[in-house]
């Protein structure tokens, strides 16, 4: 069963960060890569929308300024 949702612009933020969390954690995440940022954005509101699950949608800056970074 999926206990989370992860959602991301990019298929290396998901390979990276299945890498990185542990197995236990993973197992119950299902992944899901967008084409750029809005459509991440659409995908992970309507998941909280229809599946009430946590969801968490990381997305890449395309920047090496900090202070645009949050």
């Amino acid at each position: 069963m999926t206990q989370a949702y992860l959602v991301t612009d990019r298929k290396f933020n998901a390979d990276l960060l299945e890498k990185l969390l542990p197995k236990e954690l993973t197992n119950g995440i299902q992944f899901f890569i967008e084409s750029n940022s809005a459509a991440g954005a659409t995908r992970s509101s309507a998941i909280l929308a229809r599946k009430q699950r946590p969801t968490a949608l990381v997305l890449d800056a395309y920047t090496t300024n900090e202070e645009m970074v949050d």
